[in-house]
């Protein structure tokens, strides 16, 4: 931590000294229309000024024939509105709120006065832009404070429509990315649980903005990043239309605004605590149902329901001001948190319940320097830097010997320069580069070597009786970087806004991945010694395309002694039955030698990604009733593999964005807009890795076979590679199409419906083309593909692989939904929000870039009928009731209720279980599978409070007090059940996960 403090005050240092010169992409516009209230008509020539914390000095110009002043290139924050003519009394209208990508318009109405005086009102603003199709929401300080919400970015993205809230998340803590209108909120590979490494829920299809620069993990594409919220001026969330100047737009794009500072020294200093006693005791009925299994011999365990309970520790400063005034601003934060737990295993991670202990340390630091050069130059450089070592886990069912040693570095540097040209005309440049650094291992390094024992279905005993050793996930040393520059123009001819952008991103990924013991272990139960291949295939112990389409053909194009011993007739064929035939009796530590994946060579393994951008977008303002919001978005990308060479280059894609909006009667109040518009999904970065791992690990996936570790595959060599990318391969892209009615209904009322429809193509997953092309299953020879489809010649492709990453053929998914908010704002700042969403997704893939099995397994091919059905994760309906509620003695009272009926999951078959995790549709027969999404996870409810006192203790000192209370009514409800019929730990829809019981967390804060 001292280093990085080193590494900060050194950069902050090199930019006061340079002489080089705040976000456009992150403004607002204010419009003023002045009026002569007594004559009715507009007034021209009237000098308007405007002046607010957040602006560097004030801006004056005069209205225009039509009476107007439009102000462009604002911060978002509160503006107060000056218009003085002689003759006139001077009005004065304050709290004008301005937020990112709107436009605030005021009416200024003047009235002759005998005398020179001054009136001073609060504006009143039309809450319904009736110019833009955009749909989001714009959440501030004063939005949060005093609600029951995450505090962090990735939590406020809950209080948009249509976006899931998350269960269990609290104080601090978001475990989830919560999924917005379109995208997924599931995954086929990963296990059920939060707190697991690969978790199955939340999505990876939100886009996140820190100051116009992505901060998306590369290959997790989630939220890595974590700071202080006190940072933020305004966070835009995205939820629909989501202009050409973004990428992004299949989930919620996060656009966030920090502060800069002001002409007034102003600062903070927080702490909030959660101490694990601050949670009550579990209960409910599942739990003690649970419990009375337990105590009755039953298979069922209450401890493995039992979330973490940490004792939580968050302080955090603020600190911003003039260096000069209205030329130089900073604002610095700095944030320590420590979260810590004490704990005993579940009874079926430990049979004596053994106590393992669980630290997470995270330090952030941000720091921004606005300098002011000229009336018309502007320069802002920010640097964030945020730390975090870990070690142990959370999760009760998680056996000791497994618990991991993590740590992260991440942080962002940037610098923007932005000159205005004249009244309408700006341009901006900008740096920006994000890193983010992660090691793991194992915390025992005693651990041991990772096995996963195979039972039977149906056999298997307590977790710490088939898993052994140390991690089960790969020892890691990763380094992901992104370097973005941008140039944009913007220009407001007349009643439009036209803009045009150019960015090149280039994004690196490191992996050093090696397992820490050497290699990971499938055993099988030691008491089925003797079993065949045979029976270990009919009760799918192991996966049959393994069998079928690996093991045996490998046996028979490469013959070895391992073949010629398994040839027992000596014809030189391994046949089938030969291969059926074999047993597996040799022991050791844990079961019986059956399969390994082992590291024969270890290295680093580097690709990249080159991606280039433009766009154009015109919002024109045609007359009073209309306005088009028209955009084109062009994308290009490029990868490359571990030694520079080419992986894909991507044809252009081409991106249109069409709003049309009808100011229903010309007032301002009252719209209608229909928005057409296509968002690209690029190559997730773990596929890239797929492709272009020619200098990194090598391992060698074998089996116990005549008495000795028998090779059949190699992955990640460049004689072989692991997988290549196919000719036709073409970008994966959403589509939207909206049609969304807003009204301010007066005295603060405002009520909004959205219907809407999306559709997600061209998905991504790998194929063994083995099984598509040269060796099609009997029962699916109406499936079998061509080398032609995937762009070869008859031949096939011009070298070997493992698998060929392509568009998945006839893969789809289609979502329609109905989402409505009426909110209610009253006069002394209380709040009121109501919302319901209707979802309905259907598709015959949950792929997204993964890497999964619809590629490898025919039966699970999107064209088989039984593939097309809800997605899992969906919620069909889900209803949010959240406000603050203003008393007159500082007290603030805020609420958050949230009901859903529980989300869509498919009877699963999980692969290959404490290895791949990767679900899929049961199966019946052979050609007989359960269709997709026809199950669902209970309906649950939860109630958080919010308390907020306010104490002044001085003309600028102020007291604020916090308590939070999560889950009020004690309701700790199931939310989730297993999927998987075959999973070790669990039953077939048991209870896997319960909302935490009523819990307490307290803050203090002082500010000035």
């Amino acid at each position: 931590m001292k280093d990085a403090f080193t590494k900060f005050s050194l950069l902050m240092l090199c930019v006061i000294m340079i002489v080089s010169v705040v976000n456009a992409a992150e403004k607002g516009t204010l419009k003023a229309k002045v009026i002569d209230v007594e004559q009715g008509k507009v007034l021209s020539g009237v000098p308007v000024t405007i002046t607010s914390p957040v602006m560097m000095g004030s801006k004056t110009s005069i209205s225009d024939m039509d009476g107007e002043v439009l102000f462009i290139n604002l911060t978002p924050g509160l503006y107060t509105v000056k218009a003085e003519l002689e003759g006139f009394k001077t009005i004065v209208l304050t709290k004008i709120r301005v937020s990112v990508a709107s436009e605030a318009v005021v009416h200024v109405e003047m009235v002759t006065a005998q005398i020179q005086e001054t009136v001073t009102v609060t504006a009143d603003i039309p809450e319904v832009n009736t110019t833009k199709a955009t749909i989001a929401e714009h959440v501030t300080a004063d939005t949060v404070d005093s609600l029951p919400i995450a505090r962090d970015f990735v939590g406020y993205l809950q209080l948009a429509a249509g976006v899931n809230i998350i269960p269990n998340s609290q104080g601090r803590d978001t475990p989830e990315d919560p999924a917005g209108k379109g995208g997924l909120n599931y995954a086929d590979r990963g296990t059920q649980s939060a707190s697991a490494p690969v978790a199955k829920r939340g999505s990876r299809d939100n886009l996140y903005l820190l100051d116009g620069l992505n901060i998306t993990g590369l290959s997790s594409q989630t939220a890595l990043l974590s700071f202080n919220n006190e940072v933020i001026q305004e966070q835009e969330l995205m939820t629909s239309g989501v202009p050409a100047e973004y990428g992004g737009g299949k989930g919620v794009v996060g656009n966030i605004v920090t502060k800069s500072g002001g002409n007034k020294i102003t600062g903070s200093l927080n702490i909030y605590l959660q101490p694990k006693g601050a949670f009550l005791p579990y209960g409910g009925s599942e739990y003690d149902a649970a419990k009375a299994s337990r105590e009755s011999g039953g298979s069922r365990d209450e401890t493995m329901l039992e979330g973490y309970k940490d004792n939580k520790y968050d302080t955090a400063f603020t600190l911003g001001g003039p260096i000069m005034k209205d030329k130089v601003w900073f604002f610095l934060s700095g944030q320590y948190r420590n979260d810590k737990n004490a704990f005993n295993l579940s009874r079926s991670a430990s049979a004596t319940e053994e106590e393992v202990d669980y630290l997470n340390k995270r330090y952030g630091l941000f720091g921004k320097l606005t300098f002011k050069l000229s009336a018309s130059d502007t320069f802002n450089f920010m640097y964030f830097i945020d730390d975090q070592e870990s070690e142990g886990e959370r999760d009760q069912n998680t056996i000791k010997s497994q618990h991991r040693a993590q740590t992260w570095n991440t942080g962002v540097l940037s610098g923007y320069y932005q000159k205005v040209l004249s009244d309408n005309l700006l341009v901006d440049f900008r740096f920006g580069h994000y890193w983010w650094e992660w090691t793991r291992g194992s915390r025992y390094q005693d651990a041991g070597i990772p096995d996963s024992v195979l039972y039977l279905p149906g056999t298997y005993p307590p977790i710490y009786d088939y898993t052994f050793g140390g991690i089960t996930l790969t020892a890691v040393d990763n380094r992901n970087t992104r370097d973005q520059f941008t140039f944009n123009m913007e220009w407001f001819p007349a009643n439009m806004r036209v803009k045009v952008g150019l960015q090149y991103t280039l994004e690196s990924d490191l992996d050093d991945t090696f397992y820490e013991f050497g290699e990971q272990r499938s055993s099988i139960n030691p008491n089925l010694s003797g079993i065949t291949f045979g029976e270990i295939y009919d009760t799918e112990l192991w996966g049959r395309s393994e069998y079928d389409e690996r093991l045996l053909p490998y046996l028979n194009t490469n013959w070895s002694p391992t073949s010629a011993a398994i040839d027992t007739n000596g014809d030189g064929v391994v046949s089938n039955s030969e291969l059926r035939a074999v047993t597996f009796t040799d022991t050791n530590d844990h079961g019986l030698n059956f399969w390994r994946t082992a590291d024969v060579q270890v290295g680093a393994n580097k690709v990249k990604a080159q991606r280039w951008a433009g766009f154009i977008m015109d919002d024109w303002k045609i007359n009073e009733f209309f306005s088009i919001n028209a955009g084109m978005r062009m994308e290009i990308h490029h990868y490359r593999d571990s030694e520079g060479g080419v992986i894909l280059d991507m044809d252009p894609v081409f991106l249109p964005r069409l709003g049309v909006i009808w100011d229903i009667g010309g007032k301002g109040n009252h719209k209608l807009t229909a928005f057409y518009g296509h968002f690209s999904d690029p190559m997730p970065f773990g596929m890239i890795h797929f492709a272009g791992n020619i200098s990194g690990t090598v391992r060698h996936e074998q089996v116990w076979l005549n008495g000795d570790w028998y090779t059949y595959r190699i992955r990640g060599s460049a004689e072989v590679r692991d997988a290549v990318w196919t000719p036709n391969t073409k970008d994966s892209y959403s589509r939207e199409v909206s049609l969304t009615h807003e009204i301010d209904l007066g005295k603060g009322l405002v009520m909004a419906t959205q219907a809407y429809t999306r559709q997600d193509r061209n998905i991504i997953e790998d194929y063994d083309l083995f099984t598509y092309v040269t060796n099609i299953d009997p029962n699916f020879t109406e499936l079998a593909l061509t080398y032609a489809d995937f762009g070869y010649p008859p031949e096939g492709p011009p070298g070997t692989a493992n698998y060929f990453l392509s568009n998945l053929i006839g893969a789809k998914r289609d979502i329609w939904g109905i989402d409505f908010e009426l909110s209610k704002r009253f006069k002394n700042g209380s709040n009121l929000v109501f919302q319901y969403s209707y979802k309905w997704a259907e598709g015959n893939s949950q792929s997204d870039g993964n890497a999964d099995l619809q590629g490898d397994f025919v039966s699970l091919d999107p064209r088989n009928d039984w593939m097309l059905g809800p997605t899992p994760g969906t919620i069909p309906h889900k209803i949010k009731i959240y406000g603050t509620w203003r008393t007159k003695i500082g007290l603030d009272i805020g609420a958050l209720l949230y009901w859903n009926n529980g989300w869509r999951y498919t009877e699963s078959y999980v692969f290959l279980p404490g290895r791949y995790n990767i679900y899929y549709n049961w199966s019946i027969s052979d050609t007989e599978y359960v269709q997709t999404g026809q199950e669902k996870t209970p309906s649950y409810y939860q109630i958080d409070l919010k308390f907020n006192y306010r104490l002044k203790l001085s003309q600028r000192v102020f007291l604020d007090l916090f308590l939070d209370i999560y889950n009020v009514t004690g309701n700790q409800a199931p939310f989730d059940v297993q999927y998987g019929r075959n999973e070790p730990a669990w039953e077939y829809q048991e209870v896997t996960e319960i909302l935490l019981p009523t819990r307490f967390y307290l803050g203090a804060r002082i500010r000035f």
